[in-house]
């Protein structure tokens, strides 16, 4: 059981620490070539610095993705008035 939870949660967090350093490049203007290969490099050749990243963009958000999102109309929030 240890092997499947400690092999999802490094897919979880390889996939966040991608996502957030594609998400800035798509900030800064860089093409969608860059971003192929960020995911490329980072996912398959560098997946423990990936997790890390994941880890530390869910601990602190460095990539301020979530302060977007919270300044954005969400239909499905809960906590929003209906």
């Amino acid at each position: 059981m240890f092997y499947v939870f400690s092999g999802v949660f490094d897919q979880i967090f390889a996939i966040q620490g991608v996502a957030a350093i594609c998400y800035l490049l798509d900030e800064h203007g860089k093409s969608s070539k860059w971003q192929r290969l960020v995911f490329v490099v980072g996912y398959f050749m560098l997946n423990s610095m990936a997790v890390m990243i994941g880890i530390f963009d869910q601990a602190i958000d460095f990539a301020h993705r979530r302060e977007k999102l919270d300044a954005q109309e969400n239909p499905f929030d809960p906590r929003r008035d209906v």
